[in-house]
């Protein structure tokens, strides 16, 4: 406080006795109130921006757990259509993969490394999964699972996150989108 009056006292000492005490004290406390809401602002800058980075890892890391999903079914899918529908949603997670690190790159951010424990379940999952069954109603029914999962993970981080800018929101929303469309694709396998 004693720092503040120092550089809001007049330069010559009996300006002090004309401006009185009280003012220089209004002065004080206008000034802390400005202080006190650029903290508030740049706090709530700051929210808004990890915010932001968290809804986008959160997409990224869903599209890259949707696209290592598609390139380990893609080998087991005998049925052609499938197997399009399938490269089709590959290029889906890769473009919106790629949209979501592009936003991260913009507020200055790297994505994190892929998680290596979920991959390792993810690749022993489909393997013990498709082992004995690799029809097209199963394999349609295991992508269409792992992408309700996405869904399901994507939307509640986007309700979590509430406070992130409409166009991180906005692309939360089309992955939710693509998502649904892609389970609508896989339902005629079914």
């Amino acid at each position: 406080m004693h720092g503040w009056i120092f550089y809001i006292l007049p330069e010559k000492t009996n300006s002090l006795t004309r401006t009185g005490p009280s003012k220089i004290c209004k002065a004080i406390l206008r000034l802390h109130g400005l202080i006190g809401s650029l903290a508030q602002k740049k706090a709530g800058e700051e929210i808004m921006i990890n915010e932001n980075a968290s809804l986008l890892e959160e997409i990224y890391q869903a599209t890259k757990m949707g696209l290592e999903a598609t390139q380990l079914i893609i080998p087991k899918v005998q049925n052609p259509q499938l197997r399009t529908e399938i490269e089709d949603h590959a290029l889906r997670y890769q473009d919106m993969g790629a949209k979501a690190k592009q936003m991260l790159h913009t507020d200055g951010r790297m994505p994190k490394p892929e998680k290596t424990m979920q991959k390792a379940m993810l690749r022993g999952s489909i393997q013990i999964n498709t082992m004995m069954n690799q029809t097209p109603s199963h394999i349609a029914k295991l992508m269409i699972n792992g992408t309700a999962m996405g869904i399901k993970d994507i939307t509640k981080n986007l309700n979590r996150l509430d406070g992130a800018d409409t166009e991180v929101k906005k692309l939360a929303e089309d992955y939710i989108i693509n998502e649904q469309k892609n389970i609508d694709e896989l339902k005629k396998h079914l």
